[in-house]
C-alpha cells in the first residue's frame, strides 16, 4: 500500500471508531432526527418496488429502512457504513421490521 493509500485508509479508520463511540447517542436520536430525515429522502427520491438502491454511509439505517419499505420484497437495499456499531444498529432495526431486502455491510 502506498503512503497515500495508507493516509486514506487510516483516516477512514478513525472515523469509524468516532462514530462507532456514538452508536447509542445516534439511536436515541434516530426517532427525532435521523429517521424524520431519511423518510424525507426517500419520498423524494422515490425507489419503486423492485428497484435496487445504495446507502452509502447509511448509519443506523434511517434512509435504508425507508428505502426497504419502499422497494419491497422484490427489491434490494445495500447499505455501507465505516461505523461498524452503526451498520449493526441498522441491521438490528431492519430485522426488527423483517425487512430482509435490506443488507447491511460494514466496511472491508
Amino acid at each position: 500500500m502506498r503512503t497515500g493509500e495508507q493516509t486514506r485508509s487510516s483516516r477512514s479508520s478513525q472515523t469509524g471508531r468516532v462514530f462507532d463511540a456514538a452508536a447509542r447517542d445516534h439511536g436515541a436520536a434516530a426517532s427525532l432526527l435521523w429517521d424524520p430525515l431519511g423518510e424525507a429522502y426517500v419520498e423524494r427520491v422515490r425507489p419503486a418496488p423492485g428497484e435496487r438502491v445504495l446507502d452509502a454511509c447509511c448509519g443506523g439505517g434511517a434512509s435504508a429502512i425507508a428505502a426497504g419499505r419502499a422497494v419491497g420484497a422484490t427489491g434490494r437495499v445495500d447499505a455501507v457504513d465505516l461505523a461498524e456499531g452503526l451498520v449493526e444498529l441498522g441491521r438490528r432495526r431492519a430485522a426488527a421490521e423483517r425487512l430482509e431486502q435490506v443488507r447491511s455491510m460494514p466496511p472491508t
